[in-house]
């Protein structure tokens, strides 16, 4: 958007700060850092290296009041796969792992439980698919209504899950 505007101000259109500020106020961006519930928190974001992970969760802790945080994990195999997820390890009780289904890329979820340990993260599951990692933190979030979920890694992973928490009557 940034650029538009500086595209449309070197050709002499005067676009005023006020407008710059609205525009981005009304931005809405599916997947990234969309709240889908808050009874409990859910949270999906398609951040998927070092540095859009490390923003999601500075976010996460600055908006998300939770006890207890749960993560939902895939990432492409071709991704710094340790460094993107360094910044989650200090932050979540625990940590399910999968793959999606909508496209080959998807890294091994064993090797993010694998890296998720050596960096000396909580306990961790692994799932073959996302269905699977939502139904098990689901079940965990009967019992912690106050807990949050943060569902990141992908914008593949947080499409296939948008889908499923929208056919189940949550978020917009």
């Amino acid at each position: 958007m940034l650029e538009a505007v500086a595209l449309l101000r070197s050709q002499g259109v005067a676009v005023p700060p006020e407008a710059v500020a609205a525009g981005f106020r009304q931005v809405v961006w599916p997947g990234r850092l969309e709240v889908v519930s808050r009874a409990p928190w859910v949270v999906l974001d398609c951040a998927h290296n070092p540095a859009s992970m490390a923003a999601t969760v500075s976010w996460l802790l600055a908006q998300v009041p939770a006890p207890r945080r749960h993560l939902i994990l895939a990432l492409s195999r071709d991704k710094e796969l340790a460094p993107t997820l360094e910044p989650l390890v200090p932050h979540f009780a625990q940590a399910h792992f999968t793959r999606y289904a909508s496209s080959a890329r998807s890294a091994d979820p064993r090797r993010l439980a694998e890296l998720w340990q050596e960096l000396g993260g909580g306990p961790a599951m692994v799932h073959e698919n996302t269905g699977s990692a939502w139904a098990a933190v689901e079940g965990d979030l009967a019992n912690e209504p106050q807990a949050a979920v943060l569902v990141t890694g992908s914008v593949f992973l947080a499409g296939e899950l948008r889908a499923r928490l929208r056919a189940a009557g949550k978020g917009r």
